[in-house]
């Protein structure tokens, strides 16, 4: 037989127990997701002489004269227990006031069987614990009970996991009379700093994980992912440390092999510079000119015009003999996008005529990605412009498919089929742009899957089954880049 506050501490035992074997888990009470790692957070300590759930080492736990404590006002958890004891009332109940009542007889014994089901899995601030059901068939209940998991009812639980209960109080004014605090024969020979370092060149030894197998599948000359090591990755249910920061979590944010040697190569940037300068035998680049005509802002621009008449000698000629532009460009921030060389308007609506270079940039979450493509209007109205296919996007047919309109109007989803440049804002880049009649665009393969994607065959060198330096096929405009420290590494140089 039991009395009723043994049958309630017994149910809120056995419900703390199943709780907080959980541990670690992460709860929302109507707010911001929390991770709970341990129960000492809600245990209740006196501070100060009031009552919290503020822990510190100095302070005191409280404890209750009897096991269960109902809160005042009662809790709906309070109010859950009540009615699962009441169901082990051998004899007639009489409700009294809220979450309290009146059994006329003895108690069974608890038999141990409440069930827990949560809302979520609670292992990640995505999907964290808020409500709990509790399934029980005991004495003459059977059914569910579905409460909200709160910061109190957490307090609650917490008081019914084990703890020590004695305390060793030091005077230490009197410790340090009776103890000789300099006691040098006592320490260790290697240091507690040394074997904090041993301890960890230890412990990443055995968490690193077997090195992974590069491999080539597409011999592009490019290593693919690994296989045989994503699987390992702590991440993803393994034993080792996440390999790439691609495959870090909310648990591992700033925990993978690739945050470490990234983290490490800030403390040797004068070992790996050291390195290279040693092994580069190449005499240093100087430049040849005397100078060079800066324009400092995109949009900025030169008139090219003669003095009578309209024609600057090229209105007739770049639609039967074509064009090439080229220029050097640095570009000085990360946002802004304007024409770079332009003859006419190509887009505007009335008369539109001639052809631009333009640059412009795509706002990622990440960072934003710098982009160059050149347009041209044909005499008979039809557009042509220096996007090519990727994988998943083959090129559209300018002329025939796009309503008069280039790529990137007609669908911004294009943005990444035009040439990109690196966000560099120190280097310079040689930028060269051509519009080229001759080649069969018209006749070349939109509709043929082994070439409508590949970047190679529209910028004319591939002709669907070799490699070459120009197959006649693709786009008949293209824009190609090359940085300065390529173009001088190209030539036998190194930059000073």
């Amino acid at each position: 037989m039991a009395t009723q506050i043994e049958v309630k501490s017994a149910i809120v035992n056995n419900i703390a127990k199943e709780f907080f074997n959980l541990l670690p888990f992460y709860y929302s009470d109507n707010g911001a997701p929390e991770l709970v790692e341990s129960v000492e957070a809600f245990r209740k300590i006196i501070s100060d002489g009031v009552v919290s759930n503020v822990g510190g080492q100095q302070n005191q736990l409280v404890l209750y004269e009897q096991d269960y404590q109902a809160q005042k006002p009662p809790t709906d958890f309070d109010i859950m227990v009540d009615n699962i004891t009441q169901c082990y009332c051998e004899g007639d109940v009489t409700p009294g006031d809220v979450a309290e009542h009146v059994c006329d007889s003895d108690y069974g014994e608890y038999s141990l069987d409440a069930q827990l089901t949560f809302n979520s899995d609670g292992q990640s601030a995505q999907s964290p614990y808020q409500t709990l059901q509790i399934s029980t068939n005991s004495g003459t209940c059977q059914g569910d009970i579905t409460i909200s998991i709160t910061s109190n009812i957490l307090s609650i639980l917490s008081q019914y996991i084990p703890f020590d209960y004695t305390q060793v109080n030091i005077d230490p004014i009197q410790a340090n009379q009776v103890l000789d605090t300099n006691i040098f024969e006592l320490l260790p020979q290697v240091s507690e700093r040394q074997q904090q370092i041993n301890k960890f060149f230890s412990d990443y030894s055995n968490l690193k994980g077997d090195y992974p197998n590069f491999v080539d599948d597409d011999n592009d000359g490019l290593f693919d992912y690994p296989t045989d090591r994503e699987n390992d990755n702590i991440s993803a249910g393994g034993q080792s440390i996440v390999r790439t920061e691609d495959d870090e979590n909310d648990v591992n944010d700033n925990q993978s092999l690739e945050w470490l040697r990234n983290d490490l190569n800030l403390f040797l940037e004068d070992v790996d510079q050291r390195g290279i300068d040693d092994l580069d035998d190449r005499p240093i680049y100087e430049d040849k000119s005397d100078g060079y005509l800066k324009i400092r802002h995109m949009n900025q621009f030169i008139i090219v015009r003669k003095e009578e008449g309209t024609d600057v000698g090229i209105q007739d000629s770049y639609l039967t003999d074509g064009f090439t532009i080229t220029m050097w460009v640095k570009f000085l921030d990360k946002v802004n996008g304007g024409t770079l060389f332009n003859f006419g308007n190509p887009l505007r609506v009335e008369n539109p005529m001639g052809f631009m270079l333009e640059t412009f940039i795509v706002e990622t979450d990440e960072e934003n990605q710098r982009y160059l493509r050149l347009v041209v209007r044909e005499e008979d109205n039809g557009i042509r412009d220096s996007h090519f296919g990727i994988g998943g996007q083959p090129r559209l047919d300018t002329i025939n498919d796009t309503s008069g309109l280039p790529a990137l109007e007609y669908d911004s989803n294009y943005a990444s089929n035009y040439t990109q440049v690196p966000i560099d804002l120190t280097e310079w880049y040689f930028i060269v742009a051509n519009y080229l009649p001759s080649v069969n665009e018209d006749g070349s393969g939109f509709g043929v899957p082994a070439v409508n994607q590949l970047p190679e065959y529209w910028q004319w060198n591939y002709t669907g089954t070799n490699y070459t330096n120009f197959s006649g096929l693709g786009a008949k405009c293209k824009v190609e880049i090359i940085s300065k420290s390529d173009l001088i590494r190209a030539r036998g140089f190194r930059q000073s």
